[in-house]
């Protein structure tokens, strides 16, 4: 069982900017780490799990990442959350795969989500429609 621990993403910018996730709690089975600048609603927040089933392990991370903004109202500078992007990955295995199995079919997901991949970069990048 892995331990909670802190996470070190990369981002997309043609110089990669280093985001760090430290750990909050785990409440329920349900991982909480954050990347903070201090401003608790502006929060960068991975959350991960497992569940079990009778057929399957159930595994979801989700990574929310806010775009801020700072509004005056009479005089007084709020910082607030404009909008927000949210990944949301599930990943369900049968309890009979074999390790191997699992390594491949997540190399394979995380290599068509990394770029290059037309369609995959159309429809999440792009915002385009398939047709």
């Amino acid at each position: 069982m892995p331990a909670l621990a802190s996470l070190t993403v990369n981002d997309g910018e043609a110089t990669p900017l280093a985001h760090t996730f430290v750990p909050v709690a785990v409440d329920n089975g349900i991982a909480r780490l954050k990347n903070s600048d201090g401003t608790p609603i502006g929060d960068e927040i991975i959350t991960i799990s497992l569940r079990e089933t009778p057929q399957k392990y159930k595994g979801r991370l989700v990574l929310t990442v806010p775009t801020m903004v700072t509004e005056t109202i009479n005089g007084v500078s709020v910082p607030r959350v404009d909008r927000s992007i949210i990944v949301d990955v599930n990943v369900a295995c049968d309890k009979t795969s074999s390790t191997q199995e699992r390594d491949n079919a997540l190399a394979m997901a995380g290599n068509l989500l990394v770029g290059g991949v037309t369609l995959v970069d159309g429809v999440f990048r792009d915002l385009e429609g398939v047709w």
